[in-house]
């Protein structure tokens, strides 16, 4: 699960990077449920496949931390909503195999898994 995507950096600064991540922390655990299977942009030409997050509110927090932190290393706030999803997969170039799009057809899944991370990386 990304809860920030910082991109390339320079070498130099990734010391302080680092340093400013380990600084963004909760003081409760962050607990996810994992709901649903969808696509970005669309099932028609997918470039990713995920599944949906459905989270403590503390996740939420905890990446506008994150963002917030980053923003004095240049790299820039995210514009968007927070959606958080786990990336289970990216088409280069954009389709879905139809073997997959069957599957994904076939299972009716509302709750995955309930998880509560202790680290995170």
């Amino acid at each position: 699960m990304t809860l920030k995507f910082i991109g390339e950096v320079q070498e130099t600064k990734l010391a302080a990077i680092r340093s400013a991540l380990a600084g963004a922390r909760s003081d409760q655990p962050v607990t996810v449920d994992f709901r649903g299977l969808g696509f970005f942009p669309n099932e028609k030409h997918p470039r990713v496949f995920w599944a949906g997050i459905e989270a403590s509110s503390n996740l939420k927090d905890l990446a506008l931390d994150i963002d917030r932190a980053m923003e004095k290393f240049g790299i820039s706030r995210e514009q968007r909503p927070f959606s958080p999803h786990l990336t289970l997969a990216r088409f280069e170039p954009p389709g879905l195999p139809e073997k997959l799009r069957s599957a994904i057809r076939r299972t009716k899944c509302e709750l995955l898994e309930r998880c509560a991370p202790v680290k995170f990386i």
